[in-house]
């Protein structure tokens, strides 16, 4: 079993949707941009043989128009070999 501490930064895309209305017509909006992200994590390695099953919490903020995004993604996998 082995513990493990990972840092991130980078650049993210974030894309916006929605539908605009005028008069009784709705027109598709779309806006894309790409902004600057920092983040971090622990996670956790078991071996299991030829194989390591792995846990990992993480946090990424981006740093969108006005205020931060932040999300919290769980990974759980299996990586083969060394």
């Amino acid at each position: 079993m082995k513990p493990y501490v990972r840092a991130a930064i980078g650049l993210t895309n974030v894309k916006t949707s929605q539908l605009i209305g005028i008069g009784f017509d709705t027109f598709p909006y779309s806006y894309s941009e790409t902004k600057p992200s920092f983040g971090g994590g622990v996670g956790i390695t078991i071996a299991l043989g030829p194989m390591n099953l792995f846990v990992e919490g993480r946090v990424i903020v981006v740093n969108t128009a006005g205020q931060s995004t932040t999300f919290a993604p769980l990974t759980i996998g299996i990586a083969f070999g060394g």
